[in-house]
Formats: structure tokens, sequence, C-alpha cells
């Protein structure tokens, strides 16, 4: 099934696609990525699978917030009954649209819109979702609870598969974050400052500065909240920071502890694995993908579910520091 799709998408000319420029470039990215995530897919969807018993016909799948929609494009060519694709953007729904092209299959359903959409578009039409892939989406989302609060409504049983490159266990990854997350923070505590000084065009220098500070996190309803109540929003982490007219974070760190606190009330099992290297990389980055793909086979052999003891949760930390990024397994109770 994967080599069908790259052999489709391996056709696809990206010099003569209807698309914008800087369309065309992110295309071109995903496009040469693509073997090392369907592989990544294709293996984080069997593992779903297994927590099932209904026949694949019988399944929902969602494919939510992709960037290049070959997920859902994926699961409908493999025998789901039926699939939906919802996109974050018009951006991402002209690339999706150009793979779906290339492919010759489309989901049944495309949206546009957040959680709270899906989730309503759910109830009107009476769908009842199995299976949920969303790679890189939960360390964006302004609000992880109402994320989870939304699809556990939707679907109690529901499975997902969830990705992020937010890992703070990898060193050389997290340093680069922080570095990603000052830039964007110098931005973003201009605008922040900017949009108080013009709610409250009264305030000294002094307290414009402190708020702008201690409203990192907030979006702009938030913000004004915070001022008015007088309740600075005191993140632990001092990197993380969010866009304040959108809400959406900048690759937003969270610790494994930090997720399975935040799913305990919604009675979910959560399986935490660190995610393979890319090994289809040439040269040195294909040789350290391979040897750090080794290193994370050796701490995970001996467990599967992340569980309390000490000791195995040691070994996921040791995998998870050679690993691009965490896959979060989240099944509902059945």
């Amino acid at each position: 099934m994967i080599t069908v799709f790259l052999d489709r998408l391996s056709k696809i000319d990206i010099n003569a696609v209807p698309l914008e420029d800087d369309l065309r470039r992110e295309l071109s990215k995903h496009l040469r990525d693509a073997e090392y995530h369907l592989e990544c897919l294709g293996a984080g969807v069997d593992r779903l699978l297994a927590e099932s018993k209904k026949s694949l016909s019988d399944m929902v799948f969602v494919d939510f917030w992709s960037a290049d929609g070959i997920a859902g494009l994926y699961a409908k060519k493999i025998g789901f009954g039926k699939v939906v694709s919802v996109f974050e953007n018009v951006e991402s729904l002209k690339i999706a649209k150009i793979v779906s092209q290339a492919v010759g299959v489309a989901p049944d359903v495309v949206l546009q819109g957040d959680a709270l959409h899906f989730n309503h578009w759910c109830k009107e039409s009476g769908v009842r979702p199995d299976i949920l892939t969303a790679r890189n989406v939960i360390d964006r989302v302004y609000v992880l609870d109402e994320f989870f609060a939304a699809m556990h409504e939707v679907s109690p049983e529901m499975c997902m598969w969830l990705t992020t490159e937010a890992n703070p266990y990898n060193p050389k990854r997290l340093r680069r974050l922080h570095r990603q997350q000052l830039s964007a923070e110098k931005v973003y505590r201009a605008q922040r400052r900017d949009y108080i000084a013009g709610l409250h065009p009264d305030m000294n220098d002094r307290l414009l500065d402190y708020w702008s500070q201690n409203t990192r996190g907030l979006s702009k309803v938030d913000i004004e909240r915070a001022v008015e109540s007088q309740s600075p929003n005191l993140l632990l982490d001092p990197y993380n920071t969010c866009h304040p007219e959108t809400g959406m974070w900048v690759s937003r760190l969270m610790t494994v502890d930090d997720y399975s606190q935040l799913l305990l009330s919604y009675g979910y099992k959560l399986t935490v694995l660190p995610g393979r290297c890319n090994t289809h990389l040439r040269g040195l980055r294909g040789f350290y993908s391979r040897r750090n793909n080794i290193k994370i086979d050796k701490y995970i052999s001996c467990f599967e579910d992340y569980i309390h003891p000490c000791k195995q949760r040691r070994k996921l930390h040791k995998a998870l520091k050679h690993a691009p990024f965490m896959q979060l397994f989240i099944c509902g109770v059945r």
C-alpha cells in the first residue's frame, strides 16, 4: 500500500501544480519525507486497530489538522468505511487537493475548523468516530482541556494517535525549540504590550512591562481578563509562548506526566512511545538516524504502556532522549 502511494506521489510535478510559491515549497517538503511519514502513520494506525474489535469497513477514521491530507487518503485506501478530513486552514486544503488528485482517492467528508467545529458537525451528523490521527497538533492547540473534552464528548471510546515534535527529553531538539520560542516571544511580547496599552492608555511603562511579561501564553481575550482581574499568568515553563491573536502555541513543551495528568479526568488509557528517526535520509543524517533507532529499541524492548514505576519511567525517558518526536496513543474505555 505504501509503495502504491509513493509511486503516485512521485509523479506530482511540483513546478506545474496550481499553488502559490510558499505552498509549492510546503508540498515539496511533504513529498520529500512522504515515505517516512507513511511508515510512521501505518505503524500508528495498526496499533490503534489492535484496540478495536470492529471490522475496518464499519469504522470511522478522522484525519485532524493534517497539513497534506495523506493520513485520510491512506485510511480510505486501506478500507475504512468512512473518512473525515479536518483541515486547519485554506492553505492545507489546497495542498491536500493536489495530493488527493495524485493518489486517486478522496475522503468522504472534508471540514475546516477546530475541535469544537468538528464536535458540532459530529453531533449534527450523528457520526461517532472510532480512530483519530493528528500529527504535530497537540503542541499548538491553545487549550488542550477543551480539545480533549470536545473529542471525548464526540466519542468516549475513540482511539487517538497524536504525535508531537515538542519532545522535552531530546536535548538537541529542545535547544532548537527554545531558540524558536525565544525568537517568537520577542514579537509576541511587543504585540501584547501594544494591545494592553490600547486597552489602558493611562497605564505607565512599568505596569505595561509587567503585564506584557506576565500575560505570556494568553490570547487577547484572556489577556484582557487577566489585566482586569489583576491575575498574572505565571507559566511554569520559561519558554512556552503563544500568538496573542490566534492563541496558537509555538510547539508547547509538555512532559509525559503533564499529558498523563491532563487525561486522567477523561478515563483514557495512555501509552507513550518514542517516534522513530528517518532512516531514508542520506549520508551522515541517515547514519545517525539508524544509530538512534538502535538506542531507542534498546530501551523500549522491555516495556509497552507508560506506567508509574520509576524504573520503567526512566527507560522511557532515555528512549525519548534519542527520539525526534513523541507518540501518544490514547484510547477510551470500552
